[in-house]
């Protein structure tokens, strides 16, 4: 059918008239001559006039076309022709072309801005390719249409009939580290259809077809999908669903594994070792650099190795992820869709996928990192030379190098004796000379610690609170009567993160001390009466339950000798609170340890204490420390770690991961959290992938292990250059904290951008420090096959264009346009040269 994209400059066909009235003013007169042969020239007369005009008529033929031609030419005509059918599934209801040509439609786009859409092929990442597309489907939408934009990460479409403001849309469109998937987000736009009372719609989806990008989470979400497309298909008769294939076959990639907690370890002279691997499936040589950052954000070169392939780890070198079909149930026909059964982990190992041809090769590395400091240190794992996907080419990571956690062991004079080994079980002395001891134990009598309480041995309450909050925990061993005073101070030490461990003993003379109000509120139960095993009696823990210092014993592969540590005598623990937890009972099944929170702290209850043995079994109350040793060991060391609670706080997380400090005393009321990029910046002078954070030069750093010399200015690795982000004054990007006082914590929201971030208190100190990750899973690039994707869509038909031929249409996928601009000016070519050439021979000597 004909149709023409500037009907107006037909009215110009009014020129044609021009050539006749020239004709009529220039026409050539018949002259009289003299001649003898008169009746010669009578015969000849009519023959020249019949050829005369015959030569007349032709040159205004090709003049008025001429004009005509041109005029077209302006109006530029074209063709809408039916579409390849190979494009199109057998399956699919086509409409005749007939009604579709002009009628309006409401045009939805949807696009996957997941972080694996800037995986660049052919110097274009999939998302750009994804815009130039779009936009060209857009223009050739009919008059009076609407559109819609509407992408994995943005959940608030509308209609508007302004193409301008539509494109704009879609030009400001950025891929994001979260990212829904297409079938999660398909019944959103099934109701934006709703808002349209146009008779015929369009859906275009852009994918690069990725098996995470198409995953469905429960038949929940099946099931909800497949009502959407039903209730879509009575309502919406004439919806057409397009996909556009951005997908890159066995695209290559190489990406750095993420460093988790046990991806470091603390090795001999304060060096951290840290393992990481490689998975790459380009078959390439890649180098992998570990920077450092100091604390004023500039970030130092400290390592760097060369990941071969050939170096890979044998029998987990390779990587199949899911296969698709196999963790599919069968669907029924008004189900809608398939289910993506996610099976890999955070780390998941790499395996080989047969039908993808994909294969990923583990390279391990470890790095040798020295020279930290006390406290968190950050920085990143970097691919030095890049690859086609630069989303999971740099992994931030966060190593605390804390200084032994100090302890504070409160015990009777002589003090020093009474807490000899509840000190060496936790600090050895030769650890400690070496300073290999994980906490750094202080030993005070209950005297001091009393007169410390009430303030005499201080200047005032307020070093007296910055004193005690410095203690990660106190251990109270064989307590005598604590006075209100102090059972409020201690309260409100373990409300503010603290931990306390009460051993009760001989010295508690009247248990009604313990079981006042103050004490009440502390205590997860209340001592009752000294009970005696002369046979002894031995622990029995409840490993059932799910408790850090119980699950330090499940790991124990060996026998616990558990009866080689009688015990003679302990006080009954009566009254338990309700959060209160038994860990320990004694052989008759009575409690012998139980634990309960307390605010943002933490308390320990045990029913006897850990006293020097004596060899008169009438005064000796147990022989924990004497019996078998280790068990004694590892029951304090676990008791330490759960009070100070170093087990539950990671400072290495992924995107959207929420977590959690506690204050320990801070009274700030606002903290600042900063956020630390590190990216490869392209020497040629292309922007940051990040244009939200300043850029600096990255300083190179000192000789160290591995070999590297000293250098200063940008360090540059040939193809790119490194830069962090500036931490700077205060900026609009920077998020900051209100804490909770009433808990004692710093809650911190999930996260959606990865680095590194700090926090800092009002002084802009650095307090806390932590790495946010993107998940190994987003940038896996498998792919799932078109016949895979189509039975999403039942009972629509749905169409895959994957070139700019087939997309360049102008409605629903059945017909295409076919521009004769080009054509025609040929045309006009050959009828310019034509009319000079004949207007040259015809009045050739004034004829």
């Amino acid at each position: 059918m004909v149709f023409f994209l500037h009907p107006v400059f037909l009215t110009a066909l009014a020129c044609v008239g021009i050539p006749v009235v020239l004709h009529f003013l220039m026409r050539s007169r018949p002259q009289k001559l003299p001649f003898p042969a008169l009746r010669f020239l009578q015969s000849r007369e009519k023959n020249c006039r019949r050829s005369l005009r015959l030569k007349h008529w032709l040159l205004l033929a090709v003049r008025m076309a001429l004009i005509a031609f041109l005029v077209l030419l302006f109006a530029r005509p074209g063709f809408q022709t039916a579409m390849d059918p190979m494009a199109i599934p057998q399956n699919a209801e086509t409409s005749a072309p007939s009604e579709y040509s002009n009628a309006p439609t409401a045009a939805i786009f949807i696009f996957d801005t997941s972080v694996r859409m800037d995986y660049v092929f052919e110097n274009r990442n999939r998302l750009e390719l994804a815009q130039e597309y779009a936009i060209q489907i857009l223009s050739g939408l009919p008059s009076q249409s609407v559109s819609a934009v509407l992408s994995t990460h943005l959940t608030s479409p509308a209609f508007s009939p302004d193409r301008g403001e539509i494109q704009r849309q879609i030009q400001r469109l950025q891929t994001s580290a979260v990212s829904r998937s297409l079938p999660e987000i398909l019944p959103d736009a099934l109701a934006l259809l709703k808002t349209s009372a146009l008779k015929h719609q369009e859906i275009f989806i852009f994918t690069d077809r990725t098996a995470k990008s198409w995953e469905m989470k429960g038949a929940g979400q099946r099931t909800m999908l497949g009502s959407a497309l039903q209730k879509a298909r009575n309502a919406f008769p004439n919806l057409r669903i397009t996909l556009v294939d951005l997908g890159v076959p066995q695209a290559p990639n190489a990406r750095l594994e993420i460093p988790e907690e046990d991806a470091f370890r603390m090795v001999s002279g304060g060096t951290a070792e840290i393992r990481t691997r490689l998975f790459s499936s380009d078959g390439k040589v890649h180098r992998v650099g570990i920077f450092l950052m100091d604390e004023k954000g500039e970030i130092q070169l400290r390592g760097e190795l060369a990941a071969h392939p050939e170096n890979a780890e044998d029998g987990a070198n390779t990587h199949a992820e899911t296969d698709w079909n196999a963790s599919v149930p069968a669907i029924p026909e008004t189900a809608g869709t398939p289910e993506f059964q996610e099976t890999v982990e955070r780390n998941e190992t790499v395996e080989r996928n047969e039908t993808a041809g994909v294969h990923e090769a583990a390279i391990p590395l470890v790095f040798q990192l020295g020279g930290l400091k006390d406290g968190p240190n950050q920085g990143f794992l970097a691919l030095l030379d890049g690859d086609a996907l630069s989303a999971d080419n740099v992994r931030g990571f966060t190593i605390q190098k804390a200084p032994p956690t100090p302890i504070l062991i409160v015990a009777n004079d002589p003090a020093e004796k009474n807490a000899f080994f509840l000190r060496q079980a936790l600090a050895p002395i030769q650890f400690a000379m070496e300073n290999r001891a994980g906490f750094d134990c202080t030993i005070l009598s209950f005297e001091k610690f009393s007169r410390w309480i009430h303030g005499s041995e201080t200047a005032s309450s307020e070093a007296l609170r910055r004193n005690l909050e410095h203690f990660r925990a106190i251990f109270l061993l064989d307590p005598p009567k604590f006075s209100i005073p102090e059972w409020n101070r201690l309260a409100q030490y373990v409300n503010s993160g603290g931990g306390a461990a009460f051993f009760p003993g001989p010295s508690l003379g009247n248990v009604k001390d313990f079981q006042q109000a103050e004490a009440r509120t502390l205590l997860p139960a209340v001592p009752g009466f000294q009970a005696r095993f002369p046979q002894g009696t031995f622990l029995n823990p409840l490993l059932q339950i799910p408790h850090p210092i119980l699950r330090t014993f499940q790991e124990v592969d060996s026998p616990i000798p558990w009866d080689g540590s009688p015990v003679f005598r302990a006080w009954t623990l009566e009254d338990p609170k309700p959060e209160a937890q038994t860990l320990f009972t004694w052989s008759n099944g009575s409690p012998a340890l139980l634990s309960a929170p307390s605010g943002a702290g933490r308390v320990l209850l045990f029913g006897t204490p850990i006293h020097p043995t004596q060899n008169d079994s009438r005064s000796v109350w147990n022989l924990l420390p004497r019996g078998d040793s280790w068990v004694f060991l590892i029951l304090m060391n676990a008791a330490a770690e759960y009070l100070t609670a170093e087990e539950e706080i990671s400072a290495n997380i992924l995107t959207q991961e929420a977590l959690s400090f506690p204050l320990r005393g801070l009274q700030d009321e606002r903290f600042t959290l900063q956020r630390h990029t590190f990216s490869l910046s392209d020497p040629h002078g292309n922007k940051d992938p990040d244009p939200t954070t300043k850029q600096t030069p990255v300083p190179a750093g000192p000789t160290d292990e591995s070999g590297l010399g000293k250098d200063s200015g940008t360090v540059d690795h040939g193809a790119v250059n490194f830069v962090a982000a500036d931490p700077g004054p205060l900026r609009s990007s920077d998020i900051t904290l209100v804490p909770d006082h009433e808990h004692h914590l710093l809650g911190i929201p999930g996260l959606e951008q990865a680095g590194n971030y700090r926090v800092s208190g009002t002084q802009s100190e650095f307090l806390r420090g932590f790495s946010v990750n993107l998940p190994m899973k987003e940038t896996d690039l498998q792919t799932v096959s078109q016949e895979e994707i189509r039975p999403i869509f039942q009972p629509f038909p749905a169409a895959f264009l994957s070139d700019v031929q087939t997309i360049r249409r102008s409605i629903s996928g059945s017909q295409a346009n076919s521009e004769l601009f080009h054509w025609l000016g040929l045309l006009i070519l050959f009828l310019l040269l034509a009319e000079n050439w004949l207007a040259n021979r015809f009045y050739r000597n004034g004829t």
